[in-house]
């Protein structure tokens, strides 16, 4: 017994120091459903360093900062959960740029070498604006925590985050990783992600031009450890019929469908789980739980032609998506 719990002591900090550093890494935990823009405070722990950053979830009212569709993204879901942030990059010609913050849960240990990793998809602005990219994307540590208001104690542009992209992330329809390892040379207490380059570092392309264009990523999955397997695993909304969750085959029939569809699992060995079937918009249509291997959706003619979402809730935690087409 003595040997053991010995082992214990030296090993248990180690492992807790290998977690993830960031709290509320994927915006889910909310102090209030979001109900406009410029509301990153209302993510549990997360807060604006410079301008104002945005807050969607799923819970708002479909349309302005829901979660799929927004005001800046069409059926776009989260990579994990049910809620995102949202950063403007660059704005022309006011030449703002937005960052947000969170304290971390540890401070980092000087000489010691992180992981630092996020996921990132462009928004595409409302007409009026140009549609527009760029480089440089990234997140950096600081020891204090900036404000937005008032603006002298705005976090300045410093031109050497700790992690950034030098590609010209374009994609609206995928999310992309943002990685990179770093040893910290201070006891960091807190991350900011967003611009951290000044205008002319900053390669730009743009679709199409308006006296005005900006760029802006929405944001999900956040993580800081000293291990990158410790990170949590995110997985996007997949087209796929066929998936496998702890050896449960799961296949959504027919796809697209028309008048009704089915969700048949095989492998499933009497697991509890609960499928939720959502409209783009968030709206929750349909529920049933069952353990049974066969779920039947046969009142679904009526709604309209588009797409929708399919969720699996396991009674072990794990969670399945699946994306549907109505014709």
């Amino acid at each position: 017994m003595k040997c053991k719990a010995l082992f214990f002591s030296l090993f248990f900090p180690a492992f807790m120091s290998a977690q993830n550093l960031v709290p509320n890494w994927s915006f889910e935990e909310y102090e209030e459903c979001p109900d406009n823009i410029s509301q990153i405070e209302l993510a549990t722990g997360w807060m604006s360093f410079r301008i104002t950053p945005d807050y969607f979830n799923a819970c708002a009212v479909p349309g302005g900062v829901s979660v799929p569709d927004n005001f800046m993204a069409s059926d776009t879901p989260a990579l994990h959960g049910d809620a995102y942030s949202g950063i403007g990059q660059l704005h022309i010609p006011s030449g703002n740029s937005e960052l947000m913050g969170v304290e971390l849960t540890n401070p980092l240990v000087v000489g010691q070498t992180y992981y630092l990793s996020f996921y990132v998809i462009r928004g595409v602005p409302a007409t009026g604006s140009s549609d527009c990219w760029a480089d440089k994307f990234g997140a950096q540590l600081t020891m204090q925590a900036y404000a937005d208001w008032p603006w002298e104690v705005t976090m300045p542009i410093s031109n050497a985050p700790h992690v950034f992209t030098e590609d010209m992330i374009s994609d609206t329809l995928n999310w992309t990783k943002i990685e990179g390892y770093f040893t910290a040379d201070s006891a960091y207490q807190y991350l900011a992600i967003g611009n951290h380059f000044s205008l002319d570092s900053i390669n730009v392309a743009c679709s199409d031009e308006y006296f005005n264009y900006q760029v802006y990523y929405l944001v999900d999955c956040v993580c800081l450890t000293e291990n990158p397997e410790t990170c949590p695993e995110c997985e996007t909304v997949t087209s796929f019929n066929d998936h496998l969750v702890n050896d449960v085959v799961v296949q959504v029939f027919p796809n697209p469908f028309k008048d009704n569809f089915s969700v048949n699992f095989s492998n499933h060995d009497g697991i509890r789980k609960t499928i939720r079937f959502f409209g783009s918009d968030g709206r929750l249509i349909s529920q049933e739980t069952t353990s049974d291997n066969y779920a039947l959706f046969g009142d679904v003619g009526h709604i309209a032609k588009g797409l929708y979402f399919l969720v699996v809730d396991y009674e072990n935690g794990e969670s399945q998506k699946f994306k549907l087409i109505k014709i």
